[in-house]
Formats: structure tokens, C-alpha cells, sequence
């Protein structure tokens, strides 16, 4: 059963993209548009009262009938004379805002974790199941290939370790000569998928174990590393396969440098992780064609090292 969304309150917030940039819009692109909005509305008024005086309106001595309609012609004339202007304004800053916010969602963002934590489930008992930065992560299933794998995840605390883990409840079920999958995907980002640099860091650690009750033969695990992919590379990222005989019924811990995080074997082109653009992590159980596998999966001290 997944968790509901519950703030964190010893999580760290998603970073703000760039920190210098976030200031130069607040502190330049702002104060500019403003200053170009009152410019130009300084510019009307002042033609406006030249105008009044030039047609003889004075606005002590004309009735005010007499100064709205000279407004209304005013305005008539001036909306030829600004209309460009303004247009102009409003296309270039639409355009420096869209190109802003293209750049802002493709260009990586150092990982605010020194550390390099992704995961540590220290959010208490009760607590919600959430990595360092605040995100949730979500359910990945084979429903898509018409199996009828499903999953699902809880949060367990373990006071012999001070800490919680993940245990991941895994029932993968195929009829057919296609591979069962199921597993979790956790992003690094919450309202926009934003790419991290990652590149100080050298893999990524995870501890795992069996639960005590699955069936036989235990299903394959797999940690995914999700990255920008070359073209063609649709759904396809790089795997690190936990080898068979690093899992059993005690923690154990798994470290895989990101040189060995590999095309899937299904893969039809080849995919490297990207150090540059991480933004996602997964964690994948595959089953055998024809078979049924059932039991539960635990993880937990998710981390890049160094």
C-alpha cells in the first residue's frame, strides 16, 4: 500500500533550478518589465495633457463630457501610435521566458546532497516513504504488455538500526513466453522533472534482502539509473543487475559504479547513464516466461558514493 503524500518535515525541498539565474529574474527581469510597463504609460499621459493643451481642453476649464471625449479620441490615436511597441515587448519577453524555461528544464542542476543520500527512511515511525528531496516514489508494473504483475510498497521502521527501509510486495505473473517485471521508480524532482549532475559521485549503494516468505526461483533485481538517452533509446535506460547470490535474508550491502550500469539485454540500441542528467531511480524485479513469483523485496540507505 503506498503511502499518502505527508510533508517531510526533515526533508529538504526540491532545489530552485539555478540559484543565479532565479535572482537575476527577481532582481533584473522583473524591475525591467515594470520599468517598460511605466515607461510607456509615462510617455501616454504626457502626450495625452500635450495634446489637451494643444486642442485647448484645459483640464481646470473644460467639462468633463468635453476632456472624455477628446480622451476617447487620444486614445484611438495612440493605440495606432503603441500597439507596436507593446506588441513587440510582449513577443520578445514571451519568447525570453519560453527559452528561459526550455533551457531551465534541460540544463543540470548540481545534486543538493553533498552526501549524495537519495533514500535513508529516517522520517520516523508512521512516517511517510519519501527520498531526502521530498518525492514519492510511484509503482511500475508490465500491465502495459497486457501481464498481470502487480505491486506494491510500505514503509517499515526497524529499531535495531535506528533507521526504516522499504518493503517492496512483488507478485509477478505471466501465462506466456513474455518476462514479468514489476518494481518502484523514485524521481529526484517533484513539480517538474529537472536533471542533477551527478558526476562528483562514482555509483550508487543500496543494502537489500529477501523477505522471508517467496516463492521459488527468486526473480531477478535490477537497479535502473534514469538519464537523458540518445535518440531512439525510447524507455530504455541503464541497468546494474544485482547478482543472484548478493541477495539473501540478511542485508547486504550492493555497490555499483555507474561504468557498470549497461544496456538491458532486450535494449536495440545501446544506452550509457549520463552523469550530467540523472533525474530518476528504479528498482526492478523480473520473473521467468510461464511462471509465477511472489514474495517481498526490502531496501534501504540509498545513496550515491564518491
Amino acid at each position: 500500500m503506498t503511502d499518502k503524500k505527508t510533508p517531510a518535515t526533515d526533508r529538504a525541498p526540491t532545489p530552485a533550478p539555478n540559484g543565479i539565474v532565479d535572482e537575476l529574474q527577481h532582481l533584473v527581469i522583473l524591475p525591467l518589465c515594470l520599468a517598460v510597463v511605466f515607461g510607456i504609460s509615462a510617455f501616454f499621459l504626457k502626450d495625452f495633457w500635450q495634446s489637451m493643451m494643444v486642442a485647448g481642453v484645459g483640464a481646470a476649464l473644460a467639462p468633463p463630457i468635453q476632456v472624455a471625449a477628446h480622451f476617447l479620441r487620444f486614445y484611438g490615436l495612440a493605440v495606432r501610435r503603441y500597439v507596436p511597441l507593446i506588441g513587440f515587448c510582449i513577443l520578445t519577453g514571451m519568447t525570453a521566458y519560453f527559452g528561459y524555461s526550455l533551457w531551465q528544464l534541460t540544463r543540470p542542476v548540481p545534486y543538493p546532497r553533498p552526501d549524495g543520500t537519495i533514500i535513508d527512511f529516517k522520517s520516523g515511525p508512521g512516517g511517510p516513504a519519501l527520498t531526502v528531496l521530498g518525492t514519492q516514489c510511484s509503482l511500475l508494473s508490465d500491465s502495459a504488455n497486457n501481464l498481470k504483475s502487480t505491486v506494491s510498497y510500505n514503509r517499515i521502521d526497524e529499531p535495531q538500526r535506528g533507521v526504516g527501509f522499504l518493503r517492496i510486495f512483488y507478485n509477478l505473473q505471466s501465462t506466456s513466453a513474455s518476462e514479468p517485471y514489476a518494481g518502484i521508480y523514485c524521481p529526484f524532482s517533484i513539480y517538474k522533472p529537472l536533471q542533477f549532475d551527478v558526476s562528483i559521485f562514482s555509483g550508487v549503494h543500496v543494502k537489500v534482502r529477501w523477505g522471508r516468505d517467496r516463492s521459488q526461483p527468486s526473480p531477478d533485481v535490477s537497479i535502473v539509473l534514469y538519464s537523458r538517452s540518445p535518440e531512439g533509446a525510447t524507455y530504455l535506460f541503464p541497468t546494474y543487475m544485482i547478482p543472484a547470490q548478493r541477495i539473501n535474508e540478511s542485508w547486504n550491502d550492493i555497490r555499483a559504479t555507474f561504468e557498470e550500469f549497461v544496456s538491458p539485454p532486450h535494449a536495440d540500441v545501446p544506452v550509457r547513464f549520463d552523469a550530467n542528467s540523472a533525474y530518476q531511480i528504479g528498482f526492478v524485479l523480473e520473473g521467468l516466461p510461464h511462471s509465477t513469483a511472489l514474495g517481498q523485496l526490502d531496501i534501504a540507505d540509498v545513496n550515491f558514493f564518491k
